[in-house]
């Protein structure tokens, strides 16, 4: 299967990044017998003690296209129209725009085209810039290479500038490597899945211009069918683990703690999200 550039390296972001959370948050889904959704989403920062929401609307209307609307509780609305029936197999089209008080408005317009052998995408976004960010990415055999460009019309200037090539063995390892940031910073990750019930990760990211780096390992381990624990360690001595269960069938439970290692005396930050997603 193709994958699109921001797919390269993927499965070792999700394992390293996704299910930690710091704060409280709370998920509630409902849909609609049409098949329309509606999502609430309510955090808690630690931090500031700052309580924040959001209700999304996400249906399909004539035409098969998807329109998912955001409300956020400080005053900013969101909308996101999708068209992928347009006559032509792969191609799909976005577009975006949001506003609201004390933010400057957004409207940007995104296609992405999908081959057998190559995937690339291009986002105009109209305001601000207006800026044009491409991105290609062809692959055969588990090999795959693409990068991605960002052009500001404005001054006339290339932003932005990353490259990467991968490599997955099947489902069980992916391999990637990535220079970012104008060719100042080389990242490369690792995913093993070594059985149906553990899988590693590792990510060392190695800044060009002062020489400085970062590696980040971490695990995923099914305890039984309704829990999962993960955990991540790197060398500033940032450790974090996240657990997470199915309490009941569509609602989700995750605990999470970080703390570093090099730093016990400031104790460690706790986080918790329950989610509804029938």
């Amino acid at each position: 299967m193709m994958k699109m550039y921001a797919d390269l390296g993927k499965t070792a972001r999700k394992l390293l990044n996704d299910d930690y959370v710091s704060d409280a948050k709370v998920k509630v889904v409902s849909k609609s017998s049409a098949g329309t959704s509606f999502t609430i989403d309510s955090v808690n920062n630690a931090k500031s003690g700052a309580l924040a929401g959001e209700l999304a609307i996400k249906g399909t209307i004539p035409g098969q296209v998807v329109v998912n609307s955001k409300l956020n509780t400080t005053g900013k609305v969101s909308s996101e129209m999708t068209l992928d029936k347009l006559g032509v197999t792969g191609l799909k089209l976005v577009l975006t725009g949001a506003t609201g008080p004390g933010i400057s408005p957004a409207a940007s317009a995104k296609v992405e085209y999908t081959h057998k052998h190559f995937a690339m995408t291009s986002l105009f976004d109209v305001l601000g810039g207006p800026t044009v960010t491409a991105s290609f990415a062809t692959g055969h055999a588990g090999l795959f290479a693409g990068m991605e460009a960002q052009f500001k019309a404005a001054d006339n200037t290339l932003s932005k500038i990353d490259g990467a090539i991968s490599f997955a063995d099947s489902k069980t390892s992916e391999v990637t490597v990535a220079l970012l940031n104008k060719a100042s910073m080389i990242k490369t990750s690792y995913s093993h899945s070594v059985n149906s019930t553990v899988s590693v990760a590792g990510e060392v990211v190695y800044n060009l211009k002062d020489s400085s780096k970062l590696l980040t390992m971490g695990a995923h381990y099914v305890l039984n069918p309704d829990a999962v624990l993960k955990t991540k360690i790197n060398t500033d001595g940032n450790m974090s683990t996240s657990y997470i269960t199915m309490l009941q069938p569509a609602t989700t439970l995750t605990l999470s703690s970080v703390l570093n290692v090099k730093e016990l005396d400031k104790g460690q930050k706790l986080g918790i999200s329950l989610a509804y997603e029938p």
